[in-house]
Parts: C-alpha cells; structure tokens; sequence
C-alpha cells in the first residue's frame, strides 16, 4: 500500500510538474513582455480599450494584435483601428524600448491616427507598416539603420516635403516602397532605379514633378508600378521589365502616343490604367501578347479611335473597362460582357447600337452622349448613365412611342 501511494505521490508530481514547464514554455520571453508593456506605457490614449488585455505576468504571445512565430518570442506587432469610429484609435509614441523585443520583424500599424514614429533603434525590422495614420510632416530621414528592411508602406498619411536619402540604402532588398496618397513634392529620385529586388513601387496621389528617372530603365524585376495622379511630363524612359503585372500612369502630363511596347509584350498583366496619357493610336492595331488576365483597363480621356470589340472579346474575367472621352466607334450590342464585368464606361464618344440586355448584371454603367438607340432594358442605373444619345427610350429615359 505504501509503495502504491508513493508511485501515485510521484506521478502527481511528474505531472505537476510538466504543466508547469509548460505554462512556463508557452509564455513570452520577459524581454518582449517588457518591451511591449514599454510599448503600452507610451500609448498616452486608448479610448477603445485595444491595449487593456496587455497585462504583465499574462502570456503576451497572446495579446491582441501579436505574433509570435519563433517559440516564445514576440515576431511581429500589428494593431489596427476602425475608420468609421471615432474612438477606435491610439495617441502617443513609439517607445524605443520596443528594441527589446529582439525577433521582432514587422510592425503593422493601421488607422491609429495619433501615432507619431520613435522606431529607428528596431534595426532588425523586415516590414514596416504604417499605413492611414495621419501623420504628417517630412518623412523621417532613419531608414539607413534598417538594413533588413523588405516591405515599406506609408501610403494614407499627409507626409510631405521630398523623399529622404536614407531611404536609397535600402536598395539591395527591399521588395515594396508604398507612399501613395501623401502631398510629397519634388522630382522621384534618381537612387529609386537602384532597387533591383523592387517588386512593387507607388507613388501615386502625391505632387512629385518633372521626368521620370532614366535609372527606371534598371527596374527589370518590377511587377507593379503606380505614378499616377501626379505632375510628372515626358519623356517617359524606356523600360525593360520582364513583365509587368499591373501599370497606373494616368493623370500626369504625358503624351505616350501609344502603349509601350514593354507593356503590350507582357503575358501576365492583369490592371492597365493610362487615362489622360496622351494616347492617340487605333485600338483595333493594339495587339497585346495576352489578354487572358486583364482584369482592368483604364484608357479614359485620350484621343483613342477604332473599336474595342475585338480586345474585350477575348477577355474572360475583365471586371472593368473605362474608355470615355474617346473617339471610339463601334457598335454596342456586339459587345461581349463577361459575367464578371462590373464597371463599363465607354460614355462620350461614338458609340452606336442598341444597348445589350448584358448591362443588368454591372454594379455601374456610364454610355451617356453616344449615337446609341432602342428601347432599354431593364436597368438599375439613373437616367444619367443613358442621356445625350441620340433615340434611346424606356425606364428610366421617356417612354417608347408606340409603332402605329
């Protein structure tokens, strides 16, 4: 009996034993508990509570908005509020004592509005992401200590002033640079067409001016690249990539006059988008490599004639093709819509024909100041999508009359 005891007395304790090394496994390392709990302190307001659960002696691998990938420690730091609501986001710092937190990689920062950087001692950091926070200012001039930097996202912000040197020592690997939707000024830097790994480049919604760099002319690896809304003039550089995916250049001050033949030769693009870009060339002559993959086309306000028909024919999963403001001459009900089409504005131009029972199935429709007739179909859209054409009747245009 006493032998029976002692064995159960020691399996009790064997297994007391094992929760205990691992509750003590499972938990964080104690440096990233303090470096996050440094992070917390900074944070001067968090009316929404998303820090609360934060607390010391918990197992921080388990807080919100925290990853972590490598045993115990803490990877990666991402928290995001809710635009829609005016209570869901941070004030405060960065606090710098987030270094402690040695395998952290990424930082994700998402509408927190009041969140200014104090991050250039994370040297370690392979992303960073500070998205639609509202900051403003210059861009801080820091990256040059972030030599393993791969994703930069600082696009939704009101940064202005020019883009910092330091950034060019980030050339060798980083993958994705993303400044859209700032005020930035100034031409784009030469050092940009040094970023041979560069992936993905926007720097679009911005007041960057003049040319192009020729340096561009390097960036053979670049699969998305968006320079539109800007101030920028011809010439545009030459450029040899590989295959590009998807090309935003409209509204800038070019005049292209056709589409790049870097462009036209690429077998896996899927968003083309040249509004206003000084095209002026017959659409029926464009002879794209590939037409499979488009999903989107933008050729707006150009000087564009001939037809679109035989392009969008041959496209299986377009979801949205703009062309208005053209000279485009074709007739409408010849159109293939694909069931996946969604947006179709082909509107001041010279369209004719009637207009195809297919437009029911879009989300938005614009084929107004046309030659197009006929009774419609039945439609969702407002009178505003059909008017200026030249006899087109019915709902929600006047009655058809009645053939005596």
């Amino acid at each position: 009996m006493l032998a029976l005891k002692s064995s159960l007395f020691f399996l009790l304790l064997s297994l007391l034993t094992l929760q205990c090394l691992t509750a003590a496994s499972a938990a964080c390392h104690v440096d990233d508990e303090s470096g996050l709990l440094a992070f917390k302190s900074a944070i001067t307001h968090d009316p929404s509570g998303m820090l609360q659960n934060w607390k010391s002696g918990t197992d921080c691998c388990k807080w919100p908005g925290i990853t972590c990938l490598s045993g115990n420690r803490v990877t990666s730091l991402s928290l995001t509020g809710q635009p829609g609501k005016q209570n869901s986001f941070l004030s405060g710092t960065i606090s710098p004592s987030l270094v402690k937190v040695q395998n952290l990689d990424g930082i994700y920062l998402q509408n927190l509005r009041n969140i200014t950087a104090g991050i250039s001692r994370l040297k370690d950091l392979t992303f960073l992401s500070l998205e639609r926070n509202g900051l403003s200012g210059s861009i801080p001039d820091f990256f040059s200590s972030f030599s393993n930097l791969r994703i930069l996202r600082l696009s939704h912000n009101k940064f202005s002033g020019k883009i910092p040197n330091s950034i060019s020592s980030l050339s060798p690997k980083l993958a994705y640079l993303e400044v859209g939707h700032n005020s930035l000024v100034g031409q784009i830097p030469d050092f940009l067409g040094n970023f041979t790994a560069l992936d993905t480049l926007d720097l679009s919604w911005n007041q960057f001016s003049g040319t192009v760099p020729k340096t561009f002319a390097k960036l053979t690896k670049i699969f998305n690249l968006d320079l539109s809304h800007n101030f920028l003039v011809d010439p545009f550089p030459e450029m040899s990539v590989k295959g590009i995916e998807s090309l935003d250049l409209s509204y800038n001050h070019f005049h292209l006059g056709t589409i790049p033949k870097w462009v036209t030769s690429s077998e896996i693009i899927y968003s083309l988008k040249l509004a206003k870009c000084g095209l002026k060339f017959k659409l029926d002559d464009w002879k794209p490599s590939e037409t499979y993959f488009y999903d989107y086309i933008d050729l707006s306000e150009n000087e564009i004639t001939g037809s679109p028909t035989q392009l969008l024919n041959k496209t299986d999963y377009l979801v949205g093709f703009w062309a208005s403001g053209n000279q485009l001459r074709f007739d409408l009900s010849k159109l293939r819509i694909v069931k996946t089409l969604k947006y179709l504005d082909v509107s001041r131009s010279m369209v004719f024909g009637k207009v195809p029972e297919g437009i029911t199935g879009l989300e938005k429709l614009n084929v107004s100041h046309n030659h197009l007739c006929g009774r419609l179909p039945p439609s969702k859209f407002p009178a505003s999508a059909f008017q200026g054409n030249d006899c087109l009747c019915g709902s929600p245009l006047s009655a058809c009359k009645r053939s005596k």
